[in-house]
């Protein structure tokens, strides 16, 4: 079994996108980027190398169970909200 890591995009420190997240693909899903609260990867060069070169950062289990948790909240609530203003 391979070591897991739990990892969360980088804030841009570019002038033109100051403070904003970092959009990082996923290689396992072709097409889709990583959600801003985090991901649990493979501990494996690929992922090294992002942490090398800044493009995310680590995070402990905790902060991403608390970042995925409260997205799911923000992401129900907006579904009450949408399907209240339908009816």
């Amino acid at each position: 079994m391979s070591k897991i890591i739990h990892i969360k995009p980088a804030v841009n420190e570019q002038t033109d996108k100051k403070g904003q997240q970092l959009q990082v693909r996923m290689p396992d899903k072709p097409g889709t980027f990583m959600p801003s609260y985090g991901a649990e990867v493979p501990y494996n060069s690929h992922w090294l190398r992002r942490i090398k070169d800044k493009s995310v950062v680590e995070i402990t289990a905790d902060e991403f169970i608390k970042g995925k948790a409260a997205a799911k909240k923000k992401a129900a609530a907006e579904a009450k909200t949408q399907t209240a203003q339908t009816n």
